[in-house]
């Protein structure tokens, strides 16, 4: 583990001290947002991973087969991307939102405890 005295961070770099400045604003916008936009929010969030992971899984396949392939079929596959957008938002963001914070606590009640 690597300790820095915050001292040292703030006078080192103008831009890195107004980046740390920053950042508690930042925090608290993506939280008000998370808070009041529940839907949305986990749209977004999921869509962009799964997206993300598509991106990863297309790339490390196509690394790994690329030899011997035509030059046009090499690259990220743009509908398939849109299919794990839409499906990561649609399913795995508002459909989970749905079913795990609005029809589970109505079914089973609220809290974790077991009785």
């Amino acid at each position: 583990c690597y300790l820095v005295e915050k001292s040292s961070i703030r006078n080192s770099n103008p831009l890195h001290a107004a980046f740390l400045s920053s950042v508690p604003e930042v925090l608290g916008t993506m939280s008000a947002f998370y808070k009041t936009k529940p839907l949305t929010s986990a749209f977004v969030t999921c869509a962009i991973k799964a997206s993300a992971a598509d991106v990863v899984a297309q790339t490390a396949e196509t690394s790994l087969s690329s030899e011997g392939m035509d030059p046009e079929q090499v690259g990220i596959s743009k509908r398939r991307n849109l299919a794990f957008f839409m499906y990561g938002g649609i399913y795995q963001g508002l459909a989970q939102e749905v079913i795990f914070n609005q029809i589970f606590p109505a079914l089973f009640g609220e809290g974790s405890a077991i009785s």
